[in-house]
């Protein structure tokens, strides 16, 4: 996609092999920026989407942090992440190990705005509802045995 700028983001390249990683880093496109303090410390207000690779995970926070700022997700349906990010709520990837697959998820993204905005909304929703301090205290407060009283912070 030389038609597009990629800030990547990170600081673990154990998996990449070398020669990949050389490649990468001399594209004109592409800046690799390295480690980050967090989803508040990168400029997202610049950024059209957040991609997202990996061959297995479970609900990674960054995705979790990415939606809730309103970012457009690209990411592969590996482990727990299609509990997050469904046709619904962002652009999964189904070929995990196909970049085609990526490209092809972001040039529908990039084509398509009103599209794509609405998938953040009924992500942000589901960020809201499922992954929020309100959800976690009210799945807390459905346990078996377990009260919070008033200034309380632990199982009674």
């Amino acid at each position: 996609m030389p038609d597009i700028d990629f800030e990547v983001f990170g600081s673990v390249w154990n998996d990449v092999p070398a020669g990949d990683l050389e490649a990468l880093q001399s594209l004109p496109n592409v800046t690799i920026q390295g480690a980050f303090e967090g989803m508040a410390s990168l400029p997202v207000s610049d950024a059209a989407a957040f991609l997202y690779t990996s061959k297995w995970d479970g609900i990674p926070i960054v995705l979790i942090e990415a939606i809730a700022l309103g970012l457009p997700v690209v990411a592969p349906t590996v482990g727990s992440i299609p509990e997050l990010v469904s046709e619904k709520t962002g652009y999964p990837v189904n070929q995990e190990d196909d970049p085609e697959a990526y490209v092809a998820r972001l040039r529908e993204l990039l084509g398509a705005p009103d599209a794509a905005a609405a998938k953040v909304r009924h992500g942000q929703d589901l960020v809201r509802t499922r992954h929020s301090l309100q959800h976690f205290e009210r799945q807390l407060k459905s346990l078996p045995g377990y009260a919070i009283a008033a200034g309380d912070s632990g199982p009674a």
